[in-house]
C-alpha cells in the first residue's frame, strides 16, 4: 500500500529498521537491563528524529509533507507519534492499530468465532469449536483434578510428551493464529471442514463417551497441525514437536535465547513492559469460547518474567506497576483526538476490540468526520489493506472487493490531504 500511495501522490517511500530489530540494536544480548530503550517514547522518536533531521537530494528545502503508512504493530507506533509529535507527520493511515490495551483480550478469539459463523454461513463450526472447549475443560479445570484423565485427554490430541495443562490448552488453541495471516482464515475454514465432517462418537474406557466434535478436532490436530507448531517461530528444533509451547521450563530455548536471533523476545518486552498486554484468552462464564478457558491473562502474564527476570535491578514495566489502563491514559487509548488520520480495521480482525472500531469504545466505533476517516472493512481480517490486488494475485489469495474500495476511497481522501497542504505552503 506505501507503494500505492507513493505513486499517487509522487512520493518516494522510506523505509526504517525498528531498535533492537533486525541488526539495529545497541547490544547482542537482550534482558532486563539492555531493553530498557526499548520503549514507546523511544521507538516513537526514532522515527520523529529521522523524520526531522534526514536531508534527501529531491527535497533539500524541507517543503514535503510527509506521510506515515503503518499496519499492525507499526500502525500502533504511528499512533502513538501523531498523538506524542503532532504535526511531524501531515498524514497518517493507520491499518489495525491497537489503540487501546487491555489485560483479557477474550475478543481475540471471539471475534475469529464470529468470522468463522459470517464465513460458512452457518454456525456448526463455531458450536463444534465451543464443544471442544467445554470437554477440553471438563478435564483441565475440574477440581479436584483427576490426572488420569488429563493424561489420557492430552493424548487423544497426540500430545506424547510431558506438557502443563496451560500449554496443552494453547497448543490445540494454535491454529487460530492463522487466523490473523494474510489469506490465513481459509486454513481455519480448511478445519472447519473436518472439525464437523463427521457425527460419529467414539468410546474411551478413561474419558467416556468422546463427541464427534473433539474427535474430528483431535484427529485433525494430530495429522495437520502438531509436528508443524513449533516451526511457526522458526527457531531451535527438539523432539518433542510441541517443546517451543512449554513455558514452565527456563532452559527452553526458546526463553534463553537472548540475541537478535529472536524477534519474538523484543516484541514480548513490549507486551509486557508498556505494557501492551491484550493477552488473547478464552471466553469469560456465560459466553461461548472456542479456545479453553485455561488460556487466561495469568497464562501469559507469567511469561514476562520467564523471559525478564531481573538483571542488575533493572525489570520490565507491569512488574513494576505499569499496567494497560496507565498505558491507555498516557496515549489518550480510544479517546483521543486525531487530526488527518485514517483508521482501518477488519470486520473480522481478531484485533478489531483494540481498535477505533472497536464495539467496546465508549460511544461506540469512532465515526468519520473532517479530521479523520474510519473504515471497518467487511469481511476482512487484520491489516487486509495493506497489501494491493497485484501482490494478493502474486500470492494466489483471493482479492476482497470491499478492501480494494477502502484503498481507492484512502488514495483519494490522502490525496486531498496533501493538496491541501502544498496549496497552503504555495500560498505562504
Amino acid at each position: 500500500m506505501s507503494g500505492t500511495y507513493a505513486q499517487a501522490l509522487g512520493a518516494a517511500v522510506v523505509v526504517l529498521e525498528h531498535r533492537y530489530f533486525g541488526g539495529s540494536s545497541p547490544y547482542d544480548g537482550f534482558n532486563s537491563e539492555t531493553l530498557q530503550y526499548l520503549t514507546m517514547e523511544q521507538a516513537a522518536a526514532d522515527v520523529v528524529n529521522f523524520a526531522q533531521n534526514v536531508a534527501f537530494p529531491f527535497d533539500k528545502e524541507k517543503t514535503s509533507p510527509w506521510v506515515y503508512w503503518g499496519a499492525s504493530y507499526s500502525a500502533t507506533l504511528g499512533s502513538w507519534i501523531e498523538h506524542f509529535h503532532p504535526g511531524v507527520f501531515y498524514a497518517y493511515h493507520l491499518s489495525s492499530a491497537t489503540v487501546e490495551a487491555n489485560t483479557d483480550n477474550w475478543f481475540y478469539y471471539d471475534t475469529i468465532r464470529k468470522g468463522i459463523d459470517s464465513y460458512r454461513k452457518d454456525t456448526s463450526c463455531s458450536l463444534a469449536l465451543n464443544e471442544v472447549a467445554k470437554f477440553v475443560d471438563s478435564f483441565l479445570l475440574a477440581s479436584p483434578t483427576n490426572q488420569t484423565k488429563v493424561e489420557a485427554l492430552k493424548q487423544l490430541f497426540g500430545a506424547t510428551f510431558p506438557i502443563a495443562d496451560d500449554d496443552f490448552a494453547y497448543a490445540i488453541a494454535t491454529p487460530f493464529r492463522n487466523w490473523q495471516e494474510t489469506g490465513g482464515y481459509r486454513d481455519v475454514l480448511e478445519m472447519c471442514d473436518a472439525v464437523v465432517g463427521s457425527s460419529d462418537t467414539s468410546e474411551d474406557k478413561v474419558l467416556g463417551t468422546i463427541p464427534a466434535s473433539v474427535a474430528n478436532y483431535a484427529a485433525y490436530f494430530r495429522m495437520n497441525l502438531r509436528d508443524s507448531t513449533c516451526t511457526y517461530f522458526d527457531v531451535w528444533g527438539q523432539e518433542d514437536p510441541l517443546w517451543c509451547l512449554n513455558t514452565h521450563d527456563l532452559l527452553n530455548p526458546f526463553f534463553e535465547a537472548r540475541t537478535l536471533g529472536n524477534p519474538w523476545r523484543t516484541w514480548y518486552w513490549f507486551l509486557c513492559n508498556e505494557p501492551l498486554a491484550s493477552w488473547a484468552t478464552g471466553a469469560p462464564d456465560g459466553q461461548p469460547s472456542i479456545v479453553s478457558r485455561k488460556i487466561n491473562s495469568q497464562y501469559w502474564q507469567r511469561q514476562c518474567e520467564m523471559h525478564f527476570p531481573p538483571q542488575n535491578g533493572q525489570t520490565y514495566g507491569s512488574s513494576n506497576g505499569k499496567t494497560p489502563e496507565s498505558l491507555n491514559r498516557e496515549t489518550g487509548g480510544w479517546l483521543r483526538n486525531s487530526t488527518r488520520v485514517i483508521w482501518t480495521t477488519g470486520e473480522f480482525d481478531p484485533w478489531r476490540a483494540t481498535s477505533m472500531s472497536s464495539e467496546a469504545r465508549p460511544g461506540g466505533p469512532l465515526q468519520s468526520s473532517d479530521n479523520v476517516a474510519v473504515f471497518l472493512i467487511k469481511n476482512a481480517e487484520h491489516a487486509n489493506d495493506a497489501f494491493t490486488v497485484r501482490a494478493l494475485n502474486n500470492l494466489k489469495i483471493k482479492v476482497n472487493p470491499e478492501v480494494v474500495k477502502v484503498q481507492e476511497q484512502s488514495v483519494e481522501i490522502m490525496k486531498k490531504w496533501v493538496g491541501q497542504y502544498l496549496v497552503g505552503k504555495a500560498s505562504a
